[in-house]
């Protein structure tokens, strides 16, 4: 019985060890690391002129 069932989708579907790929590899990411850096200084540069701005404020 389960020879049929290969038999059967060898024949309906093709081969399955001979199938291609459908997809290409994904290729491979960069790292968003350089982004995450400026953003973390920007953003700790802003948070330090409000304090200095709040501290000289009369």
């Amino acid at each position: 019985m389960a020879n049929n069932v290969y038999r059967f989708r060898r024949l309906k579907w093709g081969d399955p060890e001979q199938k291609l790929q459908m997809l290409p590899p994904d290729p491979p990411r960069r790292s968003s690391l350089p982004w995450f850096e400026i953003v973390r200084i920007s953003a700790t540069l802003a948070f330090g002129m409000i304090i200095v701005a709040c501290l000289w404020a009369p």
